[in-house]
């Protein structure tokens, strides 16, 4: 489990400045996603607020919004560089704050949050129960969790085109079983039973379509090549000469062919899975 989360800050780290760089294009189209978080977890004005796997820090800026002055919301994520670049993007909100930490162990006080978020976060922990079991302590009574993951690889088109198209062509073997990954938490009666498990009640979870929009077919396959995770970065580099990677990338944009509109814009549909709880009073 150590190692796993030294990978992740790893890989974060690695991915921050492309995150960083596709922020404008990612975030519209998850807009709907981040609006919804908020809305299902009663952020308040005045309400404290914990947002796990903060990343570039979108949503605890939206957050921050919404709680004003006098809330306050902390943003906590496991990669240093990540944290760097949401701090950057929260200069100038007093009540927004962000440190690197493990979603699965914070050193936080118990009962202390009226709400905790994790967009696209919980995903990868290794320990989703013990995480889930530490963020409902976390929280107050009668608090809120909301959170959100992808649905299955076909349905979540923007993540998963180039990772598909590489595994089949470096015919990589399927992750086993439970391995944490932006495709641990596809099935919304399981997530469900994760967080009644945990001690939440009134737990539901509900689908939600975006749609992520690239100028052009090269914009699609420049976003892929930049946010591809080191270790696959470094298989296609190893195993594939120029013109077969060449042509794995003309492949990708062949994958979203099929969404292009009369500009040669792209509109690339992906399903979200949101999913919200209580801690009981």
């Amino acid at each position: 489990m150590d190692s796993f989360k030294a990978e992740q800050q790893s890989i974060w780290n690695d991915l921050s400045s492309p995150w960083d760089k596709w922020h404008p294009v990612f975030e519209a189209g998850a807009e709907p996603v981040t609006r919804l978080l908020l809305d299902t977890g009663a952020v308040r004005p005045g309400a404290t607020v914990l947002d796990v796997a903060s990343g570039t820090g979108e949503v605890s800026v939206a957050a921050a919004e919404r709680v004003g002055p006098r809330g306050r919301v902390v943003g906590v994520d496991i990669a240093a560089d990540m944290v760097a670049v949401a701090q950057r993007r929260g200069a100038g909100y007093s009540q927004l704050t962000f440190s690197q930490g493990d979603a699965e162990q914070l050193d936080l006080p118990q009962a202390s949050f009226d709400t905790v978020l994790s967009r696209w976060g919980l995903m990868f922990l290794p320990d989703r129960p013990r995480g889930l079991r530490g963020l409902c302590g976390l929280l107050r009574p009668g608090g809120r969790l909301a959170g959100s993951s992808w649905s299955v690889p076909p349905r979540a088109a923007v993540i998963s085109t180039a990772f598909g198209v590489i595994g089949s062509r470096l015919q990589l073997p399927a992750p086993p079983p439970g391995t944490p990954g932006p495709f641990s938490m596809t099935d919304p009666a399981v997530v469900v039973d994760e967080f009644t498990a945990a001690g939440f009640t009134g737990a539901q979870a509900d689908e939600v379509q975006l749609t992520f929009r690239f100028d052009s077919v090269d914009d699609f396959v420049a976003f892929s090549r930049d946010l591809l995770p080191p270790r696959m970065r470094q298989l296609v580099g190893d195993r594939m000469d120029d013109a077969e990677r060449e042509s794995l990338w003309t492949a990708v944009g062949e994958r979203v062919s099929d969404f292009v509109d009369t500009q040669g814009a792209v509109d690339v549909p992906s399903t979200a899975i949101c999913f919200h709880a209580t801690k009981p009073e």
